[in-house]
């Protein structure tokens, strides 16, 4: 048995027939709902003490509904799409019936042969590669978080070093010539460049 909690209504007022609207009597704690129009008030009853309710979506997978011989139904299209059960390649293709943003292009193909019913396999491929990139850009994202953070507490080398502390440019000591020319040597002694 399935419990539902009431949801807020529209009331009208008996005069005018226009909208009430909810205001609370902080001084009796009382629920009253009034007229604008008339300015007539009417107390709220027992089972309107809800005035505003948000219902979050818990459920976000495609639901394909009542799927009972939907292979024979002539009305519906028919689509040479491979049955993950059967390997028929005969099936009856659906839409999804909920009014969700997010699921409301779904197609569902159900095989005339054995009964099953199933998401187009193109569209799981490509659902669950996308999760994967997300996994991936949200892991790489935390690695170069948490480097930038060891390399802010002095813990590993920052950017400009390399693995083991070497620096990725070389150093390099440079000098002028009698003839202005400059020479640039390595740490180790040899000509780099000459300009």
């Amino acid at each position: 048995m399935d419990i539902q909690s009431p949801s807020p209504a529209l009331h009208f007022c008996t005069e005018c027939n226009n909208l009430l609207y909810p205001k609370a009597d902080r001084q009796y704690n009382r629920l009253y709902y009034y007229c604008r129009m008339c300015a007539r008030d009417q107390p709220a009853g027992e089972n309107d003490s809800i005035v505003y309710r948000n219902d979050l979506l818990t459920v976000t997978k495609e639901q394909m509904g009542e799927v009972g011989n939907l292979e024979t139904d002539p009305t519906l299209a028919h689509a040479s799409q491979m049955c993950p059960s059967c390997h028929n390649y005969d099936c009856v293709i659906f839409q999804d019936q909920s009014k969700r943003y997010q699921t409301r292009m779904i197609l569902f193909y159900v095989c005339t042969r054995c009964g099953n019913c199933f998401i187009d396999p193109i569209l799981t491929k490509k659902k669950r590669r996308r999760q994967r990139k997300d996994a991936f850009d949200e892991d790489e994202e935390n690695k170069r978080r948490q480097r930038e953070e060891l390399q802010r507490r002095g813990l590993i080398p920052g950017p400009e070093l390399a693995p083991f502390g070497r620096p990725l440019v070389e150093e390099v000591d440079c000098e002028s010539d009698s003839e202005g020319f400059l020479d640039c040597f390595k740490a180790d002694g040899h000509l780099k460049q000459e300009f």
